[in-house]
């Protein structure tokens, strides 16, 4: 009896009582490939099953049927034969033919770049087998050196018998139109993507620039787009001029390059008819023929090589589209990020942010910041799907679950977007108006928000628009609001002008369905009779900070907030700056607070301090803390700090901020592994923050591939 692929062992033994297994010969993140003997027909044959992880996914399983059914109407010498699809248990499995000479994936790994002569004539035969798909109504979606399987005499080593057969029909779609699949999903590999397939549509062209990057990485054995993280190969197949294979050889003839160029045109216009026209420019190049390509050059910017003999007007043409290309590009990054969000089904990157849009919401216009190759100093700017807000970003906050972002917009409005679902899902208002909303913090119930909107704190609900007051400030204004995680407790702080001090109200809540009232308030006076910028709870809801004017931090057990610990003496020149932020780490065992251009963290448990190292050169206005306590993060006028606190010392470079001089608010989103930050420019800026991290503490390696 053969083992159960969800156990995630080799198969072994007899399926649906016909193949029998002989060995594994490879897997991947679509399937498992196998060897097998069919003992009915007596002949060898490949097995393909779905990964472990998959065995059990409806979706999975269907996705290997309906690979089995578009392979099945594609009857041609260079596709991959599909004999059946069977099940034995619980296993599904494709029975295809046997290549056992493996992929051209596999042959450069093992034998690095490919004669020229011969990648061009195994892509020529690519070709055929694409045209033959095309013509059955598929476009395939996933061309790539470890699709295209080597057939021809066991020992490979007479290589003019060789030939490929294009395989794996996996994320296959019907081609009678312009596939546009569901919104910001981007299936395929990202190395071989094309733009429009960065965005999530495609068509049968998309397959020829997919086609253009693996001959590409046969003639010089790596794709034309290296970077550390998938989303910048994604911009970088949006923006980047074409590489030109000769820089990798001087054997590799200019026409290689060609073809290449015409073949991954950032427009699909621009790239060949079909797979038999860039079929016919291969078969000339092999000849000694001029290509068809030749009329055609500069359509697509071109890296710096070798030039051709008829580089002056081209050069002239690459510039003209380099520059459009640019601009085409900066207009589709908020695509390239949505889809990567989606197409990497592992990555915690932008998991949040799946529908987000790279604009800006500067009242200047919408416009896209430059992205640096590292980025490190230029991060991506975008305003989520609500509408265009004039004013400053005073607060944001983040829902339990990460689906719903609340803003405090210094516009005299709040708003709530759907992470999502990529909307506008409420706006937070008031009986008395249009007033001020300072402050949101959301309950430990991710669909109802709290919002300060001028002296009243209100709690709305997002799935009915349905809101109610809590609190009432007499003659005064809210400067800061807080919940714990428990739902229990709400804290504000109010500020009443100079002749009265300002005071903390410590709410018990209680929630009956969807109705929240206030079960007890505690008005705790605060020691120096100063107004008070802001209150914080430690995530467990055991410890409530406050901090104030004179840059004085108490602390306060919740459940007896009388009882209080200062933290911090007033100094002179801290209070010169009333911009005052902390936060408790993660697991509420230490807290970090700003004390103008210091950054100071104490021991939750023994009170004891530590002073970081480096200062930046202006006051420091937010902090917040990574997922797993390791990093801290801080801005201030010059930029953000990514702080290593086992240490003390900044962890790497200074990320540039570009003009946002006041940062009022830091929230993590996609999982911890991208920074938001919304400052006084009006402006949302989004991070790769770990990018200011050495090498080593760069993304997770998963997300590295």
């Amino acid at each position: 009896m053969p083992l159960s692929a969800v156990d995630g062992e080799a198969l072994s033994g007899t399926l649906a009582g016909r193949y029998r297994v002989i060995r594994q010969l490879g897997s991947g993140g679509m399937g498992v490939v196998y060897e097998a003997e069919d003992t009915l027909l007596q002949r060898r044959v490949a097995l393909k099953t779905l990964p472990p992880a998959g065995a059990t996914d409806p979706a999975a399983r269907q996705r290997l049927r309906d690979e089995a059914r578009s392979a099945a109407r594609i009857n041609h010498p260079q596709v991959v034969t599909v004999f059946d699809v069977a099940s034995s248990g619980e296993i599904d499995f494709l029975v295809m033919e046997l290549l056992p000479l493996g992929s051209l994936g596999n042959w450069l790994t093992s034998r690095g770049p490919l004669p020229w002569r011969l990648a061009t004539r195994l892509i020529a035969d690519a070709c055929r087998g694409l045209a033959a798909a095309h013509d059955a109504g598929l476009v395939h979606r996933d061309i790539k050196p470890s699709n295209l399987l080597v057939a021809g005499p066991t020992d490979g080593q007479d290589e003019d018998s060789l030939s490929v057969k294009l395989g794996d029909f996996g994320l296959s779609r019907a081609a009678l139109h312009t596939t546009s699949v569901a919104r910001g999903f981007a299936p395929g590999t990202v190395h071989y993507m094309s733009p429009e397939q960065c965005e999530g549509k495609t068509e049968p062209r998309s397959d020829l620039y997919s086609l253009g990057a693996t001959y590409y990485a046969l003639l010089t054995g790596q794709p034309p787009f290296l970077a550390d993280h998938p989303l910048q190969v994604m911009f970088r197949h949006w923006s980047s001029p074409i590489p030109d294979p000769s820089i990798a050889s001087g054997d590799i003839p200019d026409g290689c390059g060609a073809i290449i160029r015409r073949a991954m045109c950032k427009q699909p216009h621009g790239r060949y008819r079909d797979a038999n026209q860039m079929r016919d420019d291969l078969e000339r190049l092999q000849a000694g023929q001029p290509l068809e390509s030749d009329d055609l050059e500069g359509k697509s910017p071109v890296a710096s090589g070798p030039a051709p003999a008829h580089s002056t007007k081209s050069g002239r043409s690459a510039i003209k589209v380099a520059l459009a290309g640019a601009a085409i590009a900066a207009a589709c990054l908020a695509v390239v990020v949505l889809a990567w969000s989606k197409w990497h089904g592992r990555s915690r990157a932008l998991a949040e942010l799946r529908r987000a849009q790279a604009v800006s919401g500067t009242s200047q216009g919408t416009a896209i910041l430059p992205i640096a190759s590292t980025l490190k100093d230029a991060p991506i700017a975008w305003r989520p799907g609500f509408r265009r807000h004039s004013g400053e970003v005073l607060g944001c906050s983040l829902s339990s679950d990460g689906r719903y972002l609340a803003c405090a917009l210094g516009d005299g409005g709040g708003l709530v977007w759907d992470v999502a679902e990529d909307e506008y899902c409420r706006e937070i208002e008031s009986p008395t108006g249009s007033p001020h909303v300072s402050a949101v913090a959301f309950t430990s119930d991710p669909q109802f928000v709290v919002a300060a909107v001028g002296d009243i704190v209100q709690v709305h609900s997002i799935p009915t628009g349905r809101y109610e007051r809590l609190h009432k400030v007499d003659g005064g204004r809210i400067t800061s609001l807080a919940a714990n995680r428990s739902g229990r407790w709400l804290a504000v702080a109010d500020d009443r002008g100079p002749k009265q001090p300002g005071c903390i109200w410590l709410h018990q809540l209680d929630k009956q369905g969807d109705t929240w009232q206030v079960k007890s308030t505690q008005e705790l006076a605060n020691p120096n009779a100063v107004a008070v910028r802001l209150v914080a709870f430690s995530p467990d809801g055991e410890l409530l900070v406050s901090y104030d004017d004179l840059g004085t931090l108490v602390i306060r057990h919740t459940p007896d907030p009388a009882s209080i610990r200062t933290l911090a003496a007033p100094n002179r020149a801290d209070r010169l700056d009333q911009r005052r932020t902390a936060a408790f780490s993660p697991d509420s065992r230490r807290l970090a607070a700003a004390i103008g251009r210091r950054i100071v963290v104490w021991d939750a448990e023994t009170w004891t301090k530590r002073e970081l190292a480096e200062r930046h050169p202006s006051a420091i206005t937010c902090l917040a803390w990574s997922a797993d306590g390791q990093w801290l993060i801080s801005a201030a006028g010059d930029g953000l700090l990514v702080w290593d606190l086992a240490s003390g010392q900044p962890a790497g470079e200074l990320l540039r901020l570009d003009g946002a001089d006041n940062v009022r608010s830091l929230v993590f989103l996609g999982g911890g592994e991208w920074l938001l930050t919304a400052a006084s420019d009006k402006r949302f800026l989004l991070w790769s923050w770990r990018r200011a991290l050495p090498l080593a503490w760069q993304l997770p390696e998963e997300l590295r591939r």
